[in-house]
């Protein structure tokens, strides 16, 4: 058997290597929360049609509806608002099922409207707690605050507020 770094094994490590470089590079890219752009849908989208007319059988099958709600709840776990909502749409794209289909939109809507949310949650931290973000900073002087009773009831009175107007919208 070939050690490692013979000509023989090469390419296999080097497309290992390529393959763990995208791969980090997508799980940052989820971490900032950014979403994937139309050209990577694009690409996306062309891949499953490559694997949909392929005959070779070690080819897997096109991702399913599954596949991209799987992979849209874990860019909901990590965060990343805009990926996660592209994702719902294309599960709702590929889906057959009507009611699975407009279950995977509303979830779309939904993570459209988070970062919106979240900067509305922080405009009210910083008026009514004197808090500068809501961003874990992995420091307890940070991360901890003392905040009066009056000012968290003003708070929670405020993004009631929020979520009535935006209910009305």
């Amino acid at each position: 058997m070939p050690k490692r770094g013979t000509i023989r094994n090469t390419g296999r490590v080097a497309r290992e290597l390529a393959e763990a470089r995208r791969e980090r590079a997508k799980r940052k890219r989820r971490e900032r929360g950014a979403s994937l752009t139309p050209g990577e849908l694009g690409i996306l989208a062309a891949k499953a049609d490559a694997r949909q007319q392929s005959e070779d059988p070690e080819m897997p099958a096109a991702p399913t509806h599954d596949d991209y709600a799987e992979e849209a709840e874990a860019a909901q776990r990590a965060e990343a608002w805009p990926q996660a909502a592209a994702l719902w749409l294309r599960a709702c794209q590929t889906c057959s099922d009507a009611n699975l289909a407009l279950e995977y939109a509303n979830k779309a809507d939904a993570c459209n409207r988070r970062p919106r949310i979240d900067r509305e949650l922080e405009a009210i931290a910083k008026v009514n707690l004197q808090i500068e973000t809501l961003a874990t900073r992995n420091s307890d002087r940070l991360d901890f605050h003392e905040v009066s009773v009056w000012g968290l009831k003003r708070a929670l009175e405020a993004a009631y507020e929020a979520g009535r107007n935006d209910a009305g919208r």
